[in-house]
């Protein structure tokens, strides 16, 4: 059975689809770097979370040049994703799955590759996710609290780090619902153009997605090819 277009108070509707009321920076991530899908009575909301949006959300909350840095090398070590899966009874009270729901369905790769969830990660950085997700979980009002968060290796056997908001890459979240309902299946290409900037076709000039290698329109290659 496919999955078929949710039923929604308008209020939480209107929650589940707003944008980031915050500052510019962390808002046009978290547009870019959103995927959402509805089901029955529900919906279900995956983020990847690279580290320039980290970044943001530390400057937005005015943390110092030094916290600011920590992030930086601290969070490149890891691909973070956050997914919400809420669901509405029929009394309309909210269930969101837990860490424990989502994990077994949940896989993810990075380049092609698969990359599995890791149990342990630096308490460094789980304290200072815990600080930094405020921005997103105030964005989400009242489903804020069902944002659950996954960590994965980013980094390589040199450790550099394998993928970032300005790198070229792909991630790809396969995502399994209930028995009768369709996997679900998101798709981001890097470099983010909330990171790195738009690119122009450089035959009619048309603004292009940063990690565009073609115009669509013109078929030439994408200006920096």
């Amino acid at each position: 059975m496919k999955t078929r277009a949710c039923w929604l108070p308008i209020p939480l509707l209107l929650l589940l689809l707003a944008g980031s009321s915050h500052a510019a920076t962390t808002g046009a991530l978290t547009q870019e770097l959103a995927r959402s899908r509805h089901k029955e009575r529900g919906v279900v909301s995956v983020w990847w979370l690279p580290v320039e949006y980290w970044l943001a959300a530390a400057g937005e909350l005015k943390q110092q040049a030094e916290e600011i840095d920590t992030v930086r090398k601290l969070f490149r070590n890891y691909l973070i994703i956050a997914v919400l899966d809420a669901s509405l009874d029929p009394e309309g009270k909210l269930h969101p799955a837990t860490h424990a729901d989502i994990g077994p369905r949940i896989e993810i790769r990075r380049n092609g590759t698969r990359v599995e969830i890791l149990r342990d990660i630096d308490p460094r950085v789980a304290r200072r996710v815990a600080e930094l997700s405020y921005l997103l979980k105030t964005s989400l009002g009242v489903l804020g609290p069902g944002l659950r968060i996954f960590f994965l290796p980013n980094i390589n056997d040199k450790g550099r780090p394998l993928l970032h908001g300005s790198s070229n890459g792909t991630l790809t979240i396969r995502y399994e619902q209930a028995e009768d309902e369709d996997p679900l299946e998101y798709l981001w290409h890097a470099p983010l153009t909330s990171v790195a900037g738009p690119i122009r076709c450089p035959e009619g000039g048309e603004e292009l997605e940063a990690h565009f290698k073609f115009c669509p329109w013109h078929g030439v290659k994408a200006r920096g090819e």
